[in-house]
């Protein structure tokens, strides 16, 4: 039997650390069994303003662009939204909220992204980063959504941002596993009615 009167401080601090390194190892599991919202999506009306309320398409699961802002380096910030007016769930490849130091707030998505850039004389090309370490399968329920932004460069034309994506039933519109938004103008506004 251990005599806790006879351990000095030195032991005590040695004790802390391994238990910390304890709890961290298993941080995952236990974070997962406390967490009430793991996807971190909203309801579709709590994601949007009155203002910025999605019209109904005739494609259920979409990236809609809301917004986009400059700031002084040049660089810029697409505003999306993930969205799932359809009847089934969609999955998409991204990274837990509670990842993030402090946990991303309730409707923030990490989701993997990929852009579309337009090339004077080739056309559309894909930039495709795709580290995906630490990524998972995330769910997006039926009549949910999920905010994220994209950041580009001043130099880089973005005119489309795509997700993997998939889901029970086939999705329309995907391309190689990716749902790409509408194409975006330089204004920062989608250009088609989908």
């Amino acid at each position: 039997m251990v005599d806790f009167r006879r351990i000095t401080l030195v032991e005590w601090f040695i004790i802390a650390a391994l238990l910390s390194v304890m709890v961290a190892l298993i941080e995952p599991d236990v974070g997962a069994f406390f967490d009430s919202n793991p996807d971190n999506t909203l309801p579709i009306a709590r994601v949007f303003f009155e203002k910025q309320q999605p019209t109904t398409a005739s494609r259920p699961v979409r990236i809609v662009v809301t917004q986009r802002e400059v700031n002084a380096n040049g660089e810029t910030k697409v505003h999306c939204v993930l969205l799932n007016e359809g009847t089934t769930p969609v999955y998409y490849s991204g990274y837990l909220a509670r990842k993030y130091h402090p946990r991303l707030p309730e409707g923030e998505i990490r989701p993997l992204v990929e852009k579309k850039i337009q090339q004077h004389l080739q056309g559309e090309s894909t930039i495709r980063w795709r580290c995906g370490t630490g990524s998972t399968r995330l769910c997006l329920k039926p009549g949910h959504a999920g905010r994220f932004h994209v950041t580009q460069r001043g130099d880089e034309p973005v005119v489309r941002i795509g997700v993997y994506c998939h889901g029970e039933k086939p999705i329309a519109d995907l391309e190689d596993g990716i749902l790409w938004s509408e194409t975006i103008s330089a204004a920062g506004k989608p250009t088609g009615s989908n």
